[in-house]
């Protein structure tokens, strides 16, 4: 019931604030939102709004403020001034381009060694973090973000991410081509090759995904193949002269002589050769959802670009810490597709059904469904 408000025992609170120049600019100029959040830092509390105690004011005490931002360009809003004053500001600015030629660099040369490799490939390898650097500087050059295309945005996540899938990829399916090169079926196949087109793809998938206007893909597509032949010479041309589609669902359940199940396919991470290899492999799988879910049956046909988010899809959902968001029109197959690379995944697909009586504790107890599958199941 007093005035006087904090946290107990004497100690100090830390509030951050993320994001804080995300609040609408009104017409007047004036983030309304922020003007509360200078108050209490200025003045250390705000006003009573309960009626009997109106005008009077409550102080917050043992408080400090920490608060971050995004630059403000590209549709981002910058925060006022007197709100700026209040705060010491660190402009964190991106490594320097040497100093992510090191993190990478050493990570690439830690897991290719001259006593797996050839030099023909060791050679590709040296090269690569040059050319995605490059490529990731043109992008955040070119590529700029826009009210419209607000997630036009490249930071070190990107980088890490292109490096993460080839280093997720197994070194047999780079050396030996994997399931599709021992049944003969890649062609003009080498290690070197291998690893460019596996270069390509991942950058294909981290900066090319991301872009929502066939315009955007055309520039992508000259900015990656300029800065490829420039680095790689002939052989960019030679590795990428058709595009790579890894996947990790061509390998088979391996059951014993009586047909019991002594082990769940390996999930490895090689190329799948072409999309009508692909289609085949996909249509088993929905064949055998539909098997075993009469009921939630899903006629699909996998036309091209359907089969293409569908492997998007089912790599987001197998990477250690992927994440992804669906935009589309409703009705264009955004769940089905989910569905299907959940199941080719063997994860467990989850939605929210909402009724009237949806609460929060019924989303708390949806809650405790997922921290069980995903954290003590592992699906």
């Amino acid at each position: 019931g007093g005035k006087n408000y904090g946290p107990p025992n004497g100690k100090k609170m830390t509030i951050f604030f993320d994001d804080i120049s995300m609040p609408e600019v009104n017409t007047w100029g004036d983030q309304t939102t922020l003007e509360l959040v200078r108050l209490v830092i200025e003045h250390g509390g705000v006003y009573f709004l309960d009626k009997d105690k109106r005008g009077d004011f409550k102080t917050c005490e043992d408080l400090q403020y920490l608060a971050a931002m995004q630059h403000p360009v590209g549709g981002k809003n910058d925060i006022p001034n007197r709100l700026k004053r209040n705060f010491f500001i660190f402009n964190l600015v991106l490594p320097s381009i040497t100093s992510i030629n090191d993190i990478y660099g050493q990570m690439l040369v830690g897991r290719f060694t001259p006593n797996d490799f050839d030099d023909a490939t060791l050679d590709v390898v040296g090269k690569l973090t040059e050319s995605t650097i490059r490529l990731w500087r043109s992008m955040k050059s070119k590529m700029l973000p826009t009210p419209a295309k607000f997630h036009y945005v490249y930071n070190m996540r990107d980088l890490s991410r292109i490096f993460q899938g080839i280093l997720f990829t197994p070194k047999e399916s780079i050396i030996e081509g994997g399931l599709r090169a021992k049944e003969g079926k890649l062609d003009n196949f080498s290690p070197p090759n291998m690893m460019l087109g596996l270069w390509r793809h991942e950058c294909d998938r981290v900066f090319c995904d991301k872009l929502t206007t066939a315009r955007d893909k055309e520039g992508y597509d000259g900015l990656i193949s300029e800065i490829g032949q420039d680095v790689f010479a002939d052989a960019y041309d030679t590795a990428c002269s058709s595009p790579k589609y890894m996947v990790s669902f061509l390998r088979d359940d391996i059951y014993d002589e009586d047909e019991i199940l002594i082990d769940e396919a390996p999930k490895i991470y090689e190329d799948g050769g072409s999309l009508d290899m692909i289609r085949d492999r996909a249509l088993m799988f929905l064949d055998k959802y539909n098997e075993e879910n009469p009921s939630k049956k899903m006629e699909l046909v996998l036309f091209e670009d359907a089969l293409k988010h569908m492997l998007r899809i089912n790599r987001l959902i197998e990477m250690p810490r992927g994440s992804g968001l669906l935009v589309g029109v409703g009705g264009s197959g955004k769940q089905s597709l989910t569905r299907l690379a959940a199941y080719i995944s063997k994860a467990m697909c989850f939605q929210i059904t909402l009724t009237k009586q949806y609460n929060r504790s019924s989303l708390l107890d949806d809650i405790r469904i997922l921290y069980k599958s995903a954290g003590h199941k592992r699906q």
